[in-house]
Parts: structure tokens; C-alpha cells; sequence
């Protein structure tokens, strides 16, 4: 299991007017966050999600995931999308992928 820990989004299907909360400084400033399109399927029917990676750039899918050093991926993984909850009700669950690809970045 993944959990990952997002912008709060009323949608994240895509909207460009959707209601936005977030402490991370680039939504902050105004900009549109990448977990915008995190529940909206793409022309094949797949599940794409964003999650901003630490510093280095990477998601250590060898150390958390259980792949091996050199994998690229890893699947059939459970994503978990938690995001700070507008209202202040501290921070909750708002989506899930079963059967995910997790890549390594």
C-alpha cells in the first residue's frame, strides 16, 4: 500500500474552477495543482495520479514498495489519496486506486 498525500479538490476530475485547498505553497500561489485529473479516467479507461515526489526526485518503490533495486515499477499496488480537509476536519481519505503501477518516478 501507497498512501500519498494530496491537495484538497472537490473533483479531481479536471475542473478548473474546482474548490481548491492546499499548504503547499505552489497551489498557494495560485497555480494548478497536478492531482487535478486523479479521478478522471483517460480515453483508454486507465487511472493516471500525481503526487509531488521528494527533492531527489524519486519514489523509493525498492525501500517502501518492495521492488527491486533496479525496477523501473512495481504492480499491484493499493494507492491511498489522503488530502487536509477544507473544513478542518484534519486530514482524509479521498480516493483509492486498486491494482495500481506505481513507478519509480
Amino acid at each position: 500500500m501507497l498512501l500519498c498525500r494530496t491537495t484538497w479538490l472537490a473533483h479531481y476530475d479536471g475542473r478548473l474552477d474546482d474548490d481548491v485547498y492546499s499548504n503547499h505553497r505552489f497551489v498557494r500561489e495560485g497555480n494548478t495543482p497536478g492531482e487535478i485529473l486523479n479521478f478522471l479516467p483517460t480515453p483508454d479507461g486507465r487511472m493516471e495520479g500525481y503526487v509531488k515526489v521528494p527533492a531527489d526526485g524519486n519514489v523509493r518503490i525498492d525501500k517502501h514498495l518492495g521492488a527491486a533495486r533496479d525496477d523501473d515499477k512495481v504492480d499491484r499496488i493499493t494507492v491511498v489519496w489522503c488530502a487536509q480537509h477544507k473544513d478542518g476536519r484534519g486530514i482524509v481519505v479521498v480516493g483509492w486506486y486498486e491494482g495500481a503501477t506505481v513507478f519509480r518516478a
